[in-house]
C-alpha cells in the first residue's frame, strides 16, 4: 500500500496526464504497484474505476474547450485525450446527457 507522498503523486500524474494517451498499467510499472492494486487505490480514493475518473477529467476539460468556437468538436475530443471521435461523443453524454454539439448549442443559446 503505497504511502501518502506515493498516493498523491499516483493522483498528481493522472491529473497532469489525463489529455495524453496513457493507461492503468503505464501507471502500474512508474509506481511498481499490480494493475488490482493501483486499481483498487484509485477506486478508493476517487469513488470511480481509473477509466471513469480520466474519463470525468477530460470531459470536464472539454465542456471548458467547447466554449471557445475557435475548436471543432474533433479538435476538443483530440485536445482532451480521445483519438476516437465516437468514444469521446459516446463519454461525453454519458457523463453530462448530451453530446459535446448539444452542449455547444445550448450553451450558445443560454449566452445570445
Amino acid at each position: 500500500m503505497p504511502g501518502y507522498h506515493e498516493l498523491r503523486s499516483i493522483m498528481e500524474d493522472i491529473d497532469n496526464n489525463f489529455t495524453k494517451e496513457f493507461t492503468l498499467n503505464d501507471l502500474a510499472e512508474k509506481y511498481a504497484l499490480s494493475i488490482s492494486n493501483l486499481s483498487g487505490i484509485i477506486k478508493r480514493e476517487t469513488g470511480k474505476t481509473f477509466t471513469e475518473h480520466v474519463a470525468q477529467r477530460r470531459i470536464k476539460k472539454a465542456e471548458q474547450l467547447l466554449r471557445n468556437e475557435k475548436y471543432s468538436v474533433a479538435e476538443v475530443g483530440k485536445m482532451v485525450g480521445y483519438n476516437d471521435y465516437y468514444y469521446f461523443t459516446k463519454w461525453f453524454k454519458k457523463l453530462t446527457g448530451v453530446t459535446p454539439s448539444k452542449y455547444r448549442s445550448c450553451r450558445k443559446e443560454k449566452f445570445q
